[in-house]
């Protein structure tokens, strides 16, 4: 696991764009049999009774919890942003999604299903007006 999450908020005279390239780890718990999706760099989860259904739910909580913070202010966006881990770093990405991963590069604090453990990324974009 070694991908690179990123986010990064551009001010527009009459929008405000967030960018999010984020890892979501998807496994499959072993007691519900429920497919999990998780976001460690944002503390974002979703499940369902199918990948699908737990995509679906993801995608609609990162848009609540993305829009949210398009509706922050600078100061309060970095300030929420950092009590994740997240540094600000102008045109630099940052690895955590390390953060529930051990050196064995087992999953941590889940009950994980170990062989339906994968990885990908997934591309976000917010958009929100700015009211003159």
């Amino acid at each position: 696991m070694g991908a690179m999450d990123k986010i990064r908020i551009n001010h527009g005279k009459f929008k405000k764009v967030l960018e999010a390239t984020l890892t979501v780890i998807s496994f499959v718990d072993k007691d519900t049999q429920q497919n999990i999706k998780y976001v460690p760099t944002l503390d974002i989860s979703s499940y369902g009774k199918t990948e699908d259904k737990a995509k679906i739910m993801l995608n609609e909580a990162l848009q609540l919890e993305l829009n949210r913070v398009l509706n922050m202010n600078d100061k309060q966006a970095k300030a929420y942003l950092v009590t994740f881990g997240w540094k600000v770093q102008p045109s630099h990405n940052k690895n955590l999604s390390h953060v529930v991963i051990d050196k064995h590069g087992v999953l941590q604090g889940f009950n994980v299903d170990v062989d339906s453990v994968k990885e990908e990324q997934v591309n976000v974009k917010e958009q929100l007006a700015v009211l003159a």
